[in-house]
């Protein structure tokens, strides 16, 4: 998988332990579709020093397909060290990089998309 460049544009709260991101990928090679999650990697900056190895955190995507460039995600605020950032120390501007996951999703026409002839 690829992984794409985004910078963030909005953080704010959803409930008491979810937060709200909003991404503007700097490329247009990017797509997805509904069900698929969004793999997280924040890139070193003032806000974040990656640990002994670089983490990556996976999250909801709340946007649609049609948003792009914009996506939304959703991110549950834990001890993990990206969700962590992202909910309390992550700030507009910040740059990160992204890649689409995921293969249990909802195929136009019905059905599952786990489907093996199926490919997003």
């Amino acid at each position: 998988m690829t992984w794409h460049r985004a910078e963030i544009l909005r953080r704010w709260q959803l409930s008491p332990k979810v937060t709200g991101i909003s991404l503007h990928l700097t490329e247009s090679k990017f797509s997805f579709v509904p069900g698929q999650w969004l793999d997280f990697k924040p890139l070193p900056s003032s806000t974040w020093s990656p640990p002994e190895r670089q983490k990556i955190g996976g999250y909801s995507i709340t946007s649609i397909p049609s948003d792009l460039p914009l996506i939304d995600l959703a991110i549950q605020s834990s001890r993990h060290p990206v969700a962590s950032w992202a909910c309390a120390e992550s700030k507009v501007g910040d740059l990160i990089d992204i890649r689409v996951g995921g293969t249990f999703v909802y195929k136009e026409g019905g059905g599952r998309g786990d489907d093996p002839e199926w490919k997003p």
